[in-house]
């Protein structure tokens, strides 16, 4: 027998044995992280009810939360109507003559959003999602689907 190839052979499986330890090191840190911060979330610091707009079904609510990186916007909104387009989460000024964007709504039950630093939550307290067409306007298209102003 050649003992080069029953060498090479033990490395690889000494190699894959690593390798896999190392995997599994790693999921299992994930995973004791996101279970350890499902456990303790960061404080809600601001809340909306996100009612349907006339002619709309979709509700949800928004919290803002405060992490050690600054205020995240968390949005969860269920029964969102079909579209050839996208959903877009903006913070707006009571009268809606003011607002900025903070992001696109993902696909996934609840979607967050790392506010802009000196986001004032007391100029912009409310959260509006409208359905946003591919069209290269950036601005807002005013079809809104759900809105909410957020209250500490």
């Amino acid at each position: 027998m050649n003992d080069s190839r029953t060498t090479q052979g033990r490395s690889a499986v000494r190699r894959g044995a690593v390798a896999a330890a190392a995997v599994g090191l790693l999921v299992g840190s994930v995973g004791t992280f996101v279970a350890t911060d499902q456990r303790n979330p960061a404080p809600t610091i601001a809340q909306a009810e996100l009612e349907p707009l006339p002619g709309q079904q979709a509700r949800g609510v928004a919290q803002v939360r405060e992490t050690p990186n600054g205020p995240v916007l968390m949005v969860d909104v269920a029964d969102l109507p079909a579209t050839d387009g996208y959903f877009e989460v903006w913070m707006l000024t009571p009268e809606a003559d003011s607002m900025v964007s903070v992001g696109v709504l993902g696909d996934g039950a609840v979607s967050e959003f790392p506010l802009p630093s000196g986001m004032d939550m007391e100029v912009f307290p409310v959260v509006d999602i409208s359905v946003e067409q591919f069209d290269g306007d950036v601005t807002h298209s005013a079809d809104s689907v759900v809105r909410g102003a957020l209250a500490t």
